[in-house]
C-alpha cells in the first residue's frame, strides 16, 4: 500500500514524509481575513470606467470573492482583475496585471446577491483556491510571476457599459495574509 501526503505534511504535494518538514504556517494555522469593499456609483457609469475596490499583497491568499449589487440597470456587465498598485492607485494599462482573471463580463443587470466572482471566469478554477495572487495571476494570459514580487497590487472592477441607475457594490474577499 503506498502513502502520499498533501503539503501539509510534505514538502511537496504527493511526495515523501519528513519529520523535518517546516510547515508554512500561511497553509497551516493562518488566521482567514475578511476584507469588505463598498462602492456607490452615479447615476451613470460609462462604459471603461474602473472602481478600484482594494488593495492586496501580491502573497496574499485569496479563498472567496463574492459581488453583490443593491439594483438591476437596463445593461451591465463587468470584469474583476489585479493592477499593480501604484502610488495614486489609478489602474492604467501599464499597471495591468489581468483585467479580467476573476469575472469576464457578470452580469449586474439584476440584484446580486453573493454571487462568486473568483472563478466566473474560468481562468481560476475552485481546487486553486488559497493560491498566492501572483500564483493565480501566473495562471492568466500574463503567466510571468515564478517567484513572489512583493508588490501591493488592487483590485478592480472595469465596467464594460454604460449604466443608468445608481448601483451599491460589495465585493468580499476572504483571504490569508502573513505579515
Amino acid at each position: 500500500m503506498a502513502n502520499t501526503f498533501s503539503d501539509n505534511i510534505a514538502s511537496a504535494p504527493g511526495g515523501a514524509y519528513s519529520a523535518s518538514y517546516r510547515r508554512d504556517s500561511s497553509k497551516s494555522h493562518a488566521r482567514l481575513r475578511k476584507k469588505r469593499m463598498v462602492l456607490t456609483t452615479g447615476a451613470i457609469i460609462t462604459a471603461g470606467d474602473t472602481s478600484v475596490m482594494g488593495t492586496f499583497k501580491s502573497g496574499d491568499r485569496l479563498y472567496d470573492l463574492r459581488l453583490s449589487t443593491s439594483v438591476g440597470t437596463t445593461a451591465g456587465n463587468v470584469d474583476i482583475g489585479l493592477y499593480k498598485a501604484p502610488f495614486d492607485h489609478i489602474p492604467v494599462a501599464a499597471n495591468e496585471i489581468d483585467a479580467d482573471l476573476f469575472s469576464d463580463a457578470l452580469s449586474v443587470i439584476t440584484t446580486l446577491d453573493r454571487a462568486e466572482a473568483l472563478t466566473q471566469d474560468g481562468v481560476i478554477e475552485d481546487w486553486q483556491r488559497g493560491l498566492t495572487l501572483w500564483e493565480m495571476a501566473d495562471h492568466g494570459p500574463a503567466a510571468t510571476y515564478a517567484v513572489d514580487p512583493m508588490e501591493d497590487w488592487d483590485l478592480v472592477i472595469t465596467h464594460n457599459a454604460t449604466t443608468n441607475a445608481v448601483q451599491v457594490y460589495l465585493l468580499e474577499a476572504d483571504y490569508v495574509a502573513i505579515g
